[in-house]
């Protein structure tokens, strides 16, 4: 029951700030906001504080999702490494190949770098996109 409590805070605080990110003239999908909801679950578990979408980190999700949909791989179609989407920004990125975003987190907990991206207490921020089931989490400050 606790745990359920936790996901529902999460879920509750994510659309507040979508909603919010939504009134300043921004909108991100449904489907992102949901697995940002997932992850904040997770971290909220381990008293972690949530993340909030990042409009710049976001915008660097989504040519993430669109290279990830082309070469699925942390490098870039040109052969830079992920973080040079946004050196300024970006310091760790999660992709995923699932079609289902409700197991993407699942997957990601079992990998002990994207799990670590998940819990890393100094990440705040995020990006979040997909391209069909390409998915890109980027985190930041």
């Amino acid at each position: 029951m606790r745990k359920m409590m936790k996901r529902i805070t999460a879920l509750i605080a994510t659309i507040i700030f979508s909603t919010v990110l939504a009134t300043a003239g921004y909108a991100a999908e449904p489907a992102d906001l949901q697995l940002l909801a997932n992850v904040n679950a997770v971290r909220q578990e381990h008293g972690l504080p949530v993340l909030e979408i990042d409009e710049r980190l976001d915008a660097d999700a989504v040519i993430r999702a669109k290279e990830v949909a082309a070469l699925y791989s942390h490098t870039r179609p040109d052969g830079t490494e992920w973080y040079t989407v946004d050196l300024e920004k970006a310091y760790g990125e999660n992709i995923s190949n699932r079609i289902d975003y409700a197991n993407i987190v699942d997957t990601w907990s079992n990998d002990e770098i994207h799990y670590g991206n998940i819990m890393n207490a100094r990440f705040t921020h995020v990006g979040v996109a997909h391209v069909g089931d390409r998915w890109v989490m980027l985190f930041g400050y």
